[in-house]
């Protein structure tokens, strides 16, 4: 059952992804799972604290395998349950981010500083450029865009950036749709 929910947890937070995808942070801290790190240090410890009664009740109610002193299962368990669950925070904490920000939105006009693409697996490629931040100058903001957004802009270009403060702080751009395709 354990297992079970584990999984579905893991499908919940795919889904929430696709959801928070409306509300992109400006990336110029380091990231992980396309969170600002203090968000996912947060889902960390949430997911830990969460997974502590699973794991002692999992212990309590299951038996090892012949020869063993203890379940692996359990620590599979264990191990996608915390996975699912840092997935989860993080994506849930980027919608209520985005969701509930009743900040009025900026405008800036930045200039494109650079252009890269990544090719992470055979068949996928990553396309990005990057602006020169707006509130800290001489650092760059980086932003994933398709092809066409790619291929629409030059270095040096100027656009036009709308950005919002964030429920929680985390300043997000709400543009982002315009800038990817290329159509601002």
């Amino acid at each position: 059952m354990a297992f079970l929910l584990a999984h579905v947890g893991f499908c919940a937070s795919i889904s929430l992804m696709y959801k928070s995808e409306q509300f992109p942070v400006a990336w110029r801290y380091s990231m992980f799972l396309n969170a600002p790190n203090s968000l996912v240090i947060i889902s960390i410890i949430l997911s830990v604290i969460l997974v502590i009664p699973l794991h002692i009740l999992l212990k309590r109610t299951t038996k090892p395998l012949k020869n063993a002193k203890v379940n692996p299962t359990i620590y599979y368990i264990d191990f996608v349950a915390v996975f699912s669950l840092l997935f989860f925070f993080t994506q849930l904490g980027l919608i209520v981010n985005g969701s509930f920000d009743k900040t009025f939105p900026e405008n800036y006009t930045v200039r494109v500083t650079g252009k890269d693409i990544k090719h992470p697996k055979i068949d996928y490629t990553n396309y990005y450029i990057y602006l020169e931040d707006w509130s800290d100058s001489g650092n760059n903001i980086q932003i994933r865009v398709n092809n066409s957004g790619y291929e629409a802009v030059k270095v040096g270009d100027s656009i036009q950036v709308v950005t919002k403060k964030g429920f929680l702080g985390y300043e997000w751009i709400v543009n982002r749709r315009q800038i990817m395709n290329g159509t601002q």
